[in-house]
């Protein structure tokens, strides 16, 4: 393999000797880690509840890291788009703008995407469209990162690897459902302190929390769809779908 690497003249024929599977597995790793961030801050919070303070200090101090994980991802994810498509160029040529014209809802994000970035080149405070504020940090930077999990969520193919992400995505949005109703509807005090945004569980604003449980709906109701009837999955999914409407609508972001 090193050999024929070694071998390739151009770059041209180094990303077609790569292909494109390294892409897909990348994207497979990556798109779980973005599945599991949830579980991964409802830990964090645990430890800052548990053994250190929970004041609005160390809650912007959390928000900030959560921030940065998802700054990297963002990054990892446009890397590995950027590099596939560069790649799937140099394999298939011009087949490759067939699949885009076999699904025509990618020229529309493009078209946003370019939208945007004259929006930004144009914008009074070029570094705020960029960046974005401290506060959020959603500029023109963080649709480019958006626009990289779309990829990587769209060059995923093989079946098993949809099923694994698609599954993880679903029980963690059932967690994160869970988490909203029984803040909601409890008086536990340790929970109130472990979320304090009532309505927005382990998220920091509850509108987030709905974007999350929405995608988890259709994510739910494509599982469902996608079972074969008597199987005995076909339950969860349906309970994973009445769940999350469920956390949705106490959430209140319909």
């Amino acid at each position: 393999m090193f050999k024929k690497l070694q071998e390739c003249k151009s770059l041209k024929e180094l990303f077609a000797m790569v292909g494109t599977k390294p892409f897909e597995i990348t994207a497979f790793v990556i798109m779980i880690f973005w599945c599991l961030l949830p579980i991964y801050w409802t830990i964090e919070r645990v430890y800052w509840t548990l053994v250190a303070q929970n004041d609005y200090e160390h809650q912007y101090a959390i928000m900030a890291g959560h921030m940065y994980i998802m700054r990297v991802l963002g990054m990892l994810s446009l890397y590995v788009a950027v590099f596939y498509v560069i790649t799937r160029l140099c394999v298939h040529g011009k087949n490759t703008w067939k699949k885009m014209n076999a699904e025509p809802w990618h020229y529309l994000l493009l078209l946003m995407l370019a939208w945007g970035g004259i929006s930004t080149l144009l914008a009074k405070d070029l570094k705020v469209a960029w960046a974005g504020d401290g506060y959020l940090g959603e500029g023109y930077r963080a649709y480019l990162y958006y626009a990289g999990v779309y990829v990587c969520a769209f060059i995923i193919t093989q079946s098993k690897f949809k099923w694994i992400v698609m599954n993880i995505f679903n029980v963690v949005a059932n967690i994160v459902s869970l988490t909203i109703i029984v803040v909601d509807y409890t008086e536990i005090h340790f929970l109130k302190l472990l979320f304090p945004g009532q309505l927005s569980g382990v998220f920091f604003h509850f509108n987030h929390a709905g974007y999350y449980i929405n995608m988890g709906i259709v994510c739910a109701m494509g599982l469902y769809m996608h079972t074969m009837k008597g199987e005995k999955g076909r339950i969860w999914y349906a309970f994973s779908i009445a769940l999350q409407v469920f956390g949705i609508l106490v959430n209140s972001t319909l």
